[in-house]
């Protein structure tokens, strides 16, 4: 599935800032999607609010990689609610590279996010 194929346009934007930013590794870029009191949480970890707070988090995750790519499997539009299911590739900075499937689910009231929940197993991603 490509991001295209998203029908709503809040949440194509969404989707296809979200994978440039990933590819570029840019925290910043990631951000510019999020809503100043945005909520997010990447598997595991604590909730991070604060559109700030979230590009620090971020930021500090992407230094590990050279870029992420993600392969859109499918996805399921509701008002304010996108659920997609893909497969993402870190491309770590020592040349491996990881695959990993995940589930997101944002929230996005208007042209901004205001949740961004990403559930994934990052255990794979720990230095073997």
């Amino acid at each position: 599935m490509l991001p295209s194929e998203i029908s709503n346009r809040r949440f194509r934007a969404v989707v296809e800032t979200t994978l440039r930013a990933d590819a570029a590794v840019d925290a910043r870029l990631f951000a510019s999607i999020l809503a100043p009191d945005a909520r997010f949480q990447l598997g595991g970890h604590p909730p991070v609010v604060g559109s700030s707070a979230i590009e620090a988090f971020v930021g500090d995750f992407f230094k590990g990689f050279t870029s992420i790519r993600h392969t859109l499997v499918e996805a399921f539009e509701f008002s304010d609610v996108l659920i997609y299911e893909a497969e993402v590739q870190y491309h770590f900075r020592d040349g491996r590279v990881e695959r990993l499937p995940y589930v997101n689910v944002l929230r996005i009231p208007q042209d901004a996010v205001q949740s961004y929940r990403i559930y994934l197993d990052l255990s794979p991603l720990k230095t073997p």
